[in-house]
């Protein structure tokens, strides 16, 4: 299997583009997300679902995904939701494990993903969360 590809703000950290600027040219049409993730768990949720959603995207570091990544998201709930339920297979908890890693949800893959924070003046969705939501 081949090596997945690095991510642009950890080869920005990194220095990677001093010595070869024309690689940050490569990619200086990247896609950006539009807008946050949003928080209000989709309608095609189950009842569980849903409420592992609210869990879920409370989770995932602040700035890290976007409007964009919802079906990645929705993909990483269902596995979760199988697994809370315990009603999962092998391949799923290895499916699941990816989508965190992806996330920068691991211990280990945090310390690889840069993400982008708002600045401290713009408030976001994600400011509105209840804090006193239960997490089980």
């Amino acid at each position: 299997m081949s090596r997945p590809r690095t991510p642009t703000g950890i080869l920005e950290n990194r220095g990677a583009y001093i010595n070869h600027p024309e690689r940050a040219q490569e990619r200086a049409d990247e896609p950006i997300p539009t807008a946050d993730l949003p928080i209000e768990p989709p309608a095609f949720l189950s009842k569980f679902q849903k409420i592992v959603w609210t869990e879920f995207v409370r989770l995932i570091p602040k700035g890290v995904a976007g409007d964009c990544d919802l079906p990645f998201i929705v993909t990483a709930v269902k596995l979760y939701a199988k697994v809370r339920r315990g009603s999962f297979k092998g391949t799923d908890v290895s499916q699941l494990l990816t989508c965190l890693s992806r996330l920068g949800m691991t211990p280990a893959d945090r310390s690889r993903v840069k993400a982008k924070v708002q600045a401290e003046a713009t408030k976001s969705a994600w400011d509105e969360i209840d804090e006193e939501a239960p997490v089980q």
